[in-house]
């Protein structure tokens, strides 16, 4: 427990959150932690296929948004430009929910482990696949924690941030570790 302890603290993750009713702020400050979490204690892998397939469509948007901006031709005669660069803005971020969609099927990160199961003495390898997804409520402090491990049912796990948050704006991890860790659990008995 101190060595990946110790590896969270140097890794530079924890990060103080200015504005706690900053609902983004909160949900990336918090999966940070659970990835983290995951990869160092647990010994996940993060799966980043979909995070560079949706960089890259960001990339092409980056390209997109400013087209429609410096161009040389005057207003009422670059109406074909601007409205081929919103058409193509609008068709990249379908591209971007539907690769969220489809290949994450709705969660924000995927992990993989290796894991060898023995039967009947013969050692067969296995990744388990899994899918971790964090929101919180608009009206409320509570975040929604959600795993699936492979083809496992769902684990949820609802959470009164404010409880997890310290005064000074700094999420209290040994909190989060136990969430984590009561997941991992449950997916882990589900498994066998």
């Amino acid at each position: 427990n101190l060595i990946w302890w110790i590896k969270f603290r140097r890794s530079g993750e924890i990060k103080q959150i200015m504005n706690k009713y900053e609902i983004h702020d909160v949900e990336k400050t918090f999966s940070q932690h659970v990835e983290t979490i995951l990869t160092t204690k647990h010994k996940f892998n993060k799966i980043n296929t979909v995070d560079y397939l949706s960089n890259v469509v960001r990339f092409f948007l980056s390209i997109v948004i400013p087209l429609s901006f410096f161009h040389k031709v005057p207003f009422p005669k670059d109406k074909f430009i601007i409205l081929v660069c919103v058409i193509f803005y609008y068709l990249l971020n379908g591209v971007l929910i539907l690769l969220q969609k489809f290949f994450l099927k709705n969660y924000q990160s995927t992990f993989t482990r290796y894991s060898p199961r023995n039967n009947k003495n013969l050692k067969i390898i296995v990744y388990d696949k899994l899918f971790y997804k964090a929101e919180l409520n608009l009206f409320s402090s509570v975040l929604e924690i959600y795993f699936k491990i492979n083809d496992c049912p769902e684990i949820h796990f609802s959470q009164d941030y404010s409880e997890i948050l310290s005064d000074n704006g700094y999420f209290e991890i040994d909190k989060i570790e136990s969430i984590v860790s009561r997941a991992v659990d449950q997916m882990d008995k589900k498994l066998k």
